[in-house]
């Protein structure tokens, strides 16, 4: 809150300031609504801050306040809060909910602590008295204008946050859906290879329940001991030939997590011997 200033030079109802020569166009510099019902308070702050490079419109009470309010932004809001034909307590809760991003201010000529406490409970961004030290309200309003800027790009980038998170789930959705889709494919192509080993199998399996047989019966009969060796690696590599089946069956109900272990004794020197006789056969 800011009052008077005795060494400063303050801003007199009856002075009027020119404007200054050189203005920026229109849309580069920030914008001041300014709402008082006394004409010559409202040209001599008008002076000032267009003097200062601020684009200033006026309106005399509340209902020509929110129409101009209504047609474009500002960055900043000076109001004089004892208007004739208005309730400036009112018209400042109305600008607030209105246009949120606009910084208030109260600049009147009737201060008190009471509708200065009342003000700031309001959502006021300051509260100064006429007449006032010319550059506390440039000071003022620039730091409305700084602060005005700063909520403005805090919310740009939560708003761009908002977006990336956004599209961050949606390249999420997207991903996840495609490994879903992956690993249907991956489900359908396992079971396929279990129905083919399935199949495959016991197509090879038939056929040598077959063979073995016949091989006993052949071996009962009378032979040379070179037939009966060659009739012994036969049935020896028909009993591996199934015993690759039983593996591939096994890999199949491994895969499938269904294959149950099963302990057993065997004989090392016999199994090593026929291992000896399959390869030493191929060998010769």
């Amino acid at each position: 809150m800011n009052g008077m200033g005795s060494a400063q030079k303050t801003i007199m109802l009856s002075e009027a300031i020119p404007p200054g020569d050189a203005l920026c166009s229109s849309n580069e510099r920030p914008c001041v609504l300014l709402v008082d019902d006394d004409a010559d308070a409202a040209r001599t702050v008008s002076n000032v801050l267009r003097q200062e490079r601020y684009e200033v419109v006026t309106a005399r009470d509340a209902d020509e306040a929110l129409a101009i309010l209504g047609k474009r932004p500002f960055d900043v809001v000076l109001l004089e809060l004892t208007l004739a034909e208005s309730d400036g307590l009112a018209l400042l809760a109305e600008v607030r909910q209105r246009a949120p991003t606009a910084c208030c201010i109260v600049l009147t000529g009737y201060a008190s602590l009471e509708s200065a406490v009342a003000a700031l409970r309001r959502g006021a961004h300051d509260y100064l008295i006429k007449p006032c030290v010319i550059e506390d309200l440039k000071r003022t309003i620039n730091q409305a204008i700084e602060q005005r800027r700063l909520s403005l790009l805090a919310a740009q980038r939560e708003q761009q946050l908002r977006e990336l998170n956004e599209q961050l789930e949606e390249r999420i959705l997207a991903r996840t859906s495609e490994l879903m889709r992956a690993n249907q494919r991956l489900a359908e192509a396992n079971a396929a290879k279990d129905r083919f080993l399935a199949m495959m199998s016991h197509e090879i399996r038939t056929p040598l329940n077959g063979i073995l047989p016949m091989l006993e019966l052949i071996a009962r009969g009378p032979l040379g001991e070179d037939q009966r060796q060659m009739l012994a690696t036969a049935s020896a590599s028909s009993q591996q030939l199934l015993r690759i089946v039983d593996d591939i069956l096994d890999y199949s109900r491994l895969e499938a997590q269904a294959l149950e272990l099963e302990i057993t004794s065997f004989n090392l020197r016999d199994l090593l011997d026929g291992v000896v006789q399959l390869m030493q056969r191929a060998a010769d």
